[in-house]
C-alpha cells in the first residue's frame, strides 16, 4: 500500500511517485485498510457511547 492508500505491486521510486499516484488516484482505497478502520471505529465509538451513558 502506498501513501494514498492504494495497493501497488510495482517498484516504488522517487522519480516515479507522481506518475504512480496519478495513475491510481481514481482507484478505490484499499479494502483491507477500510476493513481495519471500520473495526477500529466500531470499537472506539462503542467506548464513546458508553462514556456518554455514564454521565
Amino acid at each position: 500500500m502506498n501513501h494514498i492508500f492504494r495497493k501497488y505491486e510495482g517498484q516504488h521510486t522517487m522519480l516515479g511517485l507522481m506518475k504512480e499516484y496519478k495513475s491510481q488516484v481514481d482507484q478505490p482505497i484499499d479494502k483491507q485498510l477500510l476493513d481495519i478502520l471500520g473495526t477500529w471505529l466500531q470499537k472506539h465509538m462503542t467506548y464513546i457511547d458508553k462514556t456518554k451513558e455514564e454521565k
